[in-house]
C-alpha cells in the first residue's frame, strides 16, 4: 500500500474515527479489510503511534485509579482493580503559581496505583481485528508522538547527590515510553553528543504524519531535517552546549539547517537565551536573519503575508533580506515589536509596535492569568439555583476522593481518578489536567438528569495549556454494544489544527454538541462552533444553554453561536470533566477547569452576564519583568491537608 495512495488516506481517516469512537460497523468492516492489505498494518502502526493511542490499546485493563469495589461507582467499575489503604490516603497534589508559592513548597506526588491484571476491557467491550492485526507493529515501530505532559524542567547544570533533597529543586520534565508508563529526563541531564539541537519535552503534540520519524524526548534532531508540529508545543535545547531553548507552537514548520541553525518556515516559536551564549541565537525567516543576544527572550510569528517579532528582554536584531540590503538591521530592546508585511505591488511595510507576550502561549505560564473567584460570583450562581456546582476548593478524605456538589440535587458529588492537580490562585482553587500521562478525569457520582430535559444550561471556567482536541465535560451513558462502550449525549471540547474526522470545521475552535438520541458517531447530533479562536493560557467563561428548540454558546457574557434542535436532552447521563470518556483516556484535555454550574432550566443573558461580572475580571497584563515572562517557571507542589 503506497503511503500517498487512496487507500491509504482512506485507512488513516477510518482508524483516526476508530480511536475516537466514531465508525460504523460498515466502516469497521472496511478497516479490518484495509488492515490486512499489504503494508496496512505498519501504516496503522505508525498512525496509531501519531495519535498517542498505544497507552489505551496495548494495557487493554482498567485503571484502577478509576475504581474501588467498595466505591461509590463499584456498580460501573466492578472488580477490575483494588486499591490498599495506603493509596486510598494518598493526598491530593497541589500546584501553587510560582509568583505565590512558598519556597519550601514541595511535591506529594500521589502513589502509584497497581492495576490487576485479572478484569480486562477485553471482556466488556469489542476489540475489532484491525487492533489485533497491528499490535506487534505498533510494539515494533511505536515513537510516541502525543503525550499530555508536564511542562519541561530540565536544567543542564550538574547536579549533586544531594540536589533531590532541596526544597527549591524544580520538578522534572515527564515523558512516555511505548507502554505508557512514566519515564524522567532528569534535571542535570546532559544534552546528546555533539547535537546541534534536541528536543527536551512536549506538551500535547501531534507530529504531520508524512515526517519520517518521530522527534522523541531526551534524542538529537538531525540537520536537514523539517520538524513539522501540527498542533501542541515542543521545546527544543539549541545553542553550543544545548543551554539555549525554543519553543515551537503547532501548527509550525522548523528546518534545521546542515550550520544547525534555525529556520522557522510557518508558525511561531519563543526562544530564551541563556546567560553566557557568546553568538546569541540566529533565526532565519522568510522576511530575514533575526539574530537574539545573550540573555535576550523573544517570540517570532511567521505567516503567509508577514513575519513579527516581538522582545521580551534583552536585545534582538532583525535584517530584511532584499528589502533591507546595505541598511542597519533593525534592533529591539524589551517591550518593543516589529511586525512586516509585503503589498500586493511586492514593497516592504515596516510597522512597530508593543511587544504583546499574549500572542504566544508558551510565552507565559499557567499562572500567568489567575481566576479570582470571591464571594460574589459563589452568592451569583447560588442565587441561580444550580442543580450541580463543583468548586474544586476541597477534596474529601475517602476514597474514592470526591469533591462535594453545592447545588440543590443531594448525592451529585463527584468522583475524582487518576492524576488531577490542583492549583491556587489566591484562595481560589481550580482542577488541573494533563501534567502527566496518567489519565485525569472527574465523573459524577450518578447519573443527570432524572428526566428529558427541554431547557438546561451549563457555565464553567476554561483555560487551556494549548491548542489541542481535547474534551473538557461531556455527557456519557455505559453502552456495552459500541466499540468504546459508551454514548454521548452532550460534548464540550476544543479543537486544534485538525480535528480528527471533523476536518470540516475550522481550526482552534471550541466546539458544542447537543446529542438526541445518544450516539457514539460523530456525525449524529447538532453542534456549535465558537466564532473565533479560543484563548489559551487564559481564562474564558464558557456557557452551553438550551431552550426548547434553540441551543446557544456564549462566552465571557456573549453569544457566539446559536442553532436549532427540537429534541430534549436524554436523561440518566454521567457527567464527566477531563476526557472523552469515563474510563478511557482519548480526547484528554490539557489544561485547567474550575465552576463548574449545571442548571435544569435556561439561564437568561442577563443572569450569565450578572455571574461573569461578579467574578472580577482582571484588565489584560502585559508583562515587563523577566519572572512575569519567565519559559522556565517551576511547578511547586505541596499536600492539601
Amino acid at each position: 500500500m503506497n503511503n500517498d495512495s487512496k487507500e491509504c488516506f482512506e485507512l488513516r481517516r477510518l482508524i483516526i474515527a476508530a480511536q475516537a469512537g466514531e465508525i460504523s460497523e460498515d466502516d469497521a468492516e472496511q478497516l479490518d479489510a484495509l488492515i490486512l492489505r499489504p503494508g496496512g498494518a505498519e501504516i496503522a502502526a505508525a498512525l496509531l503511534d501519531q495519535l498517542s493511542s498505544l497507552e489505551d490499546v496495548t494495557s487493554l485493563n482498567v485503571r484502577s485509579s478509576f475504581c474501588s469495589s467498595n466505591g461509590p461507582r463499584g456498580d460501573a467499575f466492578g472488580d477490575a482493580c483494588s486499591v490498599t489503604d495506603e493509596q486510598n490516603a494518598s493526598p491530593d497534589p497541589v500546584i501553587t503559581p510560582a509568583s505565590s508559592a512558598s519556597p519550601s513548597a514541595v511535591t506529594s506526588p500521589a502513589t502509584p496505583l497497581a492495576t490487576s491484571p485479572t478484569t480486562s476491557v477485553a471482556s466488556k467491550h469489542h476489540i475489532p481485528a484491525w487492533l489485533v492485526a497491528t499490535g506487534a507493529a505498533v510494539l515494533l515501530m511505536s515513537h510516541l508522538s502525543i503525550g499530555a505532559l508536564s511542562w519541561s524542567l530540565a536544567q543542564k547544570e550538574a547536579t549533586t547527590e544531594n540536589t533531590a533533597a532541596t526544597l527549591a529543586e524544580p520538578v522534572p520534565s515527564t515523558t512516555l515510553d511505548v507502554a505508557g508508563a512514566q519515564q524522567q529526563q532528569p534535571a542535570g541531564t546532559n544534552p546528546p553528543r555533539d547535537a546541534k539541537s534536541y528536543l527536551v519535552s512536549t506538551t500535547a503534540c501531534v507530529w504531520f504524519p508524512s515526517m519520517s520519524t518521530m522527534p522523541r524526548v531526551g534524542q538529537s534532531v538531525q540537520t536537514g531535517e523539517m520538524l513539522s508540529l501540527v498542533e501542541g508545543i515542543a521545546e527544543l535545547g539549541v545553542g553550543p552546549s544545548g543551554n539555549d531553548r525554543v519553543r515551537i507552537e503547532g501548527p509550525a514548520s522548523v528546518y534545521i539547517q546542515p550550520d544547525g541553525k534555525l529556520s522557522l518556515q510557518s508558525g511561531a516559536l519563543t526562544a530564551d537565551i541563556a546567560d553566557g551564549t557568546p553568538e546569541g541565537l540566529v533565526v532565519k525567516t522568510p522576511i530575514g536573519t533575526v539574530k537574539a543576544s545573550s540573555g535576550a527572550s523573544a517570540g517570532l510569528v511567521v505567516n503567509l503575508d508577514s513575519v513579527e517579532l516581538h522582545v521580551f528582554r534583552g536585545r534582538v536584531a532583525i535584517a530584511a533580506k532584499d528589502y533591507h540590503a546595505g541598511k542597519t538591521p533593525i534592533e529591539l530592546v524589551a517591550g518593543e515589536a516589529v511586525r512586516f508585511t509585503i503589498d500586493a505591488r511586492g514593497e516592504l511595510e515596516i510597522i512597530f509596535q508593543d511587544a504583546s507576550a499574549n500572542e504566544f502561549a508558551s510565552a507565559r505560564s499557567m499562572g500567568f492569568d489567575p481566576l479570582n473567584i470571591g464571594d460574589a460570583y459563589i452568592n451569583a450562581v447560588k442565587k441561580s439555583d444550580p442543580a450541580i456546582y463543583w468548586r474544586f476548593e476541597n477534596t474529601t478524605t475517602d476514597f474514592p476522593r470526591r469533591i462535594v456538589n453545592h447545588g440543590s440535587l443531594g448525592g451529585f458529588d463527584a468522583t475524582i481518578h487518576g492524576d488531577v492537580h490542583w492549583r491556587r490562585y489566591a484562595s481560589n482553587r481550580v482542577a488541573e489536567f494533563g501534567l502527566s500521562d496518567t489519565p485525569s478525569v472527574i465523573v459524577s457520582a450518578k447519573p443527570w438528569p432524572a428526566k428529558p430535559l427541554s431547557d438546561y444550561t451549563i457555565e464553567l471556567w476554561m483555560k487551556p495549556t494549548c491548542f489541542h482536541h481535547g474534551t473538557a465535560f461531556c455527557l456519557t451513558k455505559d453502552n456495552p454494544e459500541t466499540n468504546n462502550g459508551y454514548d454521548h449525549g452532550l460534548l464540550f471540547e476544543v479543537g486544534a489544527r485538525h480535528w480528527s474526522t471533523l476536518q470540516h470545521l475550522k481550526p482552534n475552535r471550541v466546539r458544542f454538541v447537543h446529542r438526541t438520541p445518544i450516539s457514539n458517531q460523530y456525525q449524529a447530533g447538532t453542534y456549535l462552533l465558537s466564532r473565533d479562536v479560543y484563548k489559551v493560557r487564559t481564562w474564558q467563561h464558557w456557557v452551553m444553554r438550551k431552550q426548547g428548540g434553540s441551543i446557544t454558546l456564549t462566552v465571557d457574557g456573549e453569544v457566539v453561536d446559536e442553532n436549532e434542535d427540537p429534541t430534549d436532552l436524554t436523561p440518566g447521563l454521567n457527567l464527566v470533566i477531563g476526557q472523552l470518556y469515563p474510563t478511557l483516556s482519548q480526547r484528554p484535555f490539557i489544561g485547567q477547569i474550575d465552576e463548574v454550574a449545571v442548571y435544569e432550566r435556561f439561564l437568561p443573558d442577563a443572569e450569565l452576564l450578572e455571574h461573569f461580572q461578579a467574578a472580577n475580571q482582571r484588565p489584560s497584563i502585559k508583562p515587563t519583568s523577566r519572572a512575569a515572562i519567565s519559559l522556565y517557571e517551576p511547578y511547586p507542589r505541596e499536600s492539601v491537608w
